[in-house]
């Protein structure tokens, strides 16, 4: 056997056990609120042709980014939803993407996961390529995929019915096809980039801006190799012809009512450093533009290239992303950039026993940082916590709810809106005196963590704010629902959910 069928072989392999540990639990656990918005919103596009926002005749409100609104049952609206009849947070790549799999297959676990997996071999295929290319090296080509296919984020997220596999498999792609243009200046390699941007814009709008800015900035700053010509010229028109249309289309613009991590003092005390950066990014870029400077040959240190793309990502996502939508999972589309590096570290320090004896340190502290970020990383227990899905749905079997009924939940109410035909509602948006002056029973749950089985009812509105430290509703909003709810038996459900079971006003 050739070392080029070795080497294939080996990759087929990788992939083989990257894909049984993206699917052995792929069943265990129900939808999530997040799965279920885009199942619903692909749903929306075999029913109607586009994602709007609405569901079983109820609006969808996605993560807590909502807007006053002046309605008899609803406070706020969703800010992906608002101002427009179309779904205008997010692109839509994802739902037309999944919506053919739903038609064919049905809503289950399997059949909105799988699909996903697709883009985890496509970017094992583009990571050994990419690795190959820049190191010349098939060893540590091959170690990178293994990295990628091992790593404990890429494995939880990538099955997820959601963007993430997408974003991930696109900017790895848009890199590696930068990197080509910037060596080739060919046309093609041009071409592809945009293509590959666009798609990134109708998946995940902040990652765009993020990729865009670093080819800018690599480009044309760093390299100072590229510069503006006529192909450069039909790409950008290539770009704006398939983008503004959708902006236009969606009323884009009205979103900015949203608040962002901008919002946060705390978070703008770390980000001013970083958006000077940006400016001085910006400044330096026009300047050489006007100066018109001569060629200069690529950096020869190609982890630059990957360093400056992963600085960039982390610079911009903060600064425009909503407050409440800031967790770890944002930045799993550096995960293949990270297994690169990792494996090319590994490589130098393991090619020699002289090597390895020298650099012990340093694998002791990358591994001490990598366990650090499996212990520290939040966001883990969305796939865990949908088994009290399951307990609300026999709860609400054992006590024979109807559709007359209505129940409420702070989250997790897409995905109860998908598994049953209940009358379900997300608490936070609605109105006071249509919740308290409802006529039929309410089941009222409320998600938290670690709360004390015998809790007192008068403590029942600081112990949930304090507990529960990230879907959580504030005291004012709880207390407005409270006429009702001092009416309620008050349960715990599991480990994790607070019911209030409000018989129906007639009783």
């Amino acid at each position: 056997m050739t070392n080029k069928h070795k080497n294939l072989l080996l990759l087929i392999l990788i992939i083989a056990f990257g894909i049984f540990l993206r699917t052995i639990n792929i069943n265990r656990y129900l939808t999530w609120q997040d799965e279920a918005e885009t199942i619903i919103n692909s749903i929306q596009v075999i029913e109607d042709g586009y994602p709007h926002g609405y569901f079983k005749g109820k609006p969808m409100f996605e993560s807590i980014s909502f807007i006053k609104i002046n309605d008899p049952i609803y406070r706020y609206a969703s800010a992906n939803y608002y101002g427009s009849k179309y779904e205008n947070n997010k692109g839509w790549l994802t739902y037309y993407y999944l919506a053919p799999f739903i038609k064919t297959f049905g809503v289950s676990e399997t059949s909105t996961r799988l699909p996903f997996l697709l883009f985890y071999v496509l970017t094992t295929i583009v990571l050994y390529a990419f690795s190959n290319k820049l190191f010349k090296n098939k060893k540590i080509a091959l170690l990178a995929t293994f990295i990628f296919a091992i790593d404990y984020f890429a494995i939880y997220y990538e099955p997820q019915a959601r963007y993430y596999a997408i974003t991930i498999f696109l900017s790895l792609l848009s890199l590696y096809l930068n990197y080509l243009y910037i060596h080739s200046k060919k046309s093609k390699h041009l071409f592809l980039l945009t293509t590959v941007i666009i798609l990134i814009f109708h998946t995940h709008i902040i990652l765009c801006l993020s990729l865009v800015l670093f080819v800018i900035y690599y480009d044309f700053i760093k390299t100072k190799k590229i510069k503006f010509n006529r192909y450069i010229i039909y790409n950008l028109a290539y770009f704006l012809l398939f983008t503004i249309p959708w902006l236009i289309l969606v009323e884009f613009w009205v979103n900015f009512h949203t608040h962002n991590v901008l919002d946060n003092k705390e978070s703008i005390k770390i980000l001013l450093p970083l958006m000077a950066i940006i400016t001085y990014i910006i400044i330096i870029f026009i300047k050489k533009i006007l100066e018109n400077k001569t060629k200069i040959e690529i950096s020869k240190t190609i982890n630059i290239y990957l360093l400056y793309s992963c600085l960039t990502y982390v610079v911009i996502v903060p600064m425009f992303i909503p407050i409440e939508s800031f967790t770890p999972r944002l930045f799993i589309p550096l995960i293949p950039v990270c297994s690169i590096i990792f494996a090319k570290l590994f490589y130098e320090i393991f090619k020699n026993k002289k090597t390895l004896k020298k650099n012990t340190t340093y694998i002791l502290i990358i591994l001490l940082i990598y366990i650090l970020l499996l212990t520290k990383t939040g966001h883990y227990e969305n796939y865990g916590t949908t088994n009290n899905i399951r307990d609300m749905i026999n709860y609400a079997k054992e006590i024979n709810l109807t559709q007359e009924d209505m129940i409420t939940l702070n989250w997790q109410d897409l995905p109860l809106s998908l598994y049953t035909d209940y009358n379900v509602y997300h608490t936070t948006t609605l109105q006071a005196d249509f919740f308290n002056n409802y006529q039929g029973r309410i089941l009222a749950i409320f998600l938290y963590k670690h709360i004390e089985k015998d809790l007192p009812k008068k403590s029942v509105l600081s112990t949930y704010v304090n507990t529960h430290k990230f879907w959580l509703i504030d005291n004012d909003n709880f207390k407005i629902y409270y006429p009702r709810l001092s009416t309620c038996e008050q349960k715990t459900l599991g480990n994790d959910i607070l019911l209030f079971d409000c018989p129906a006003l007639s009783e």
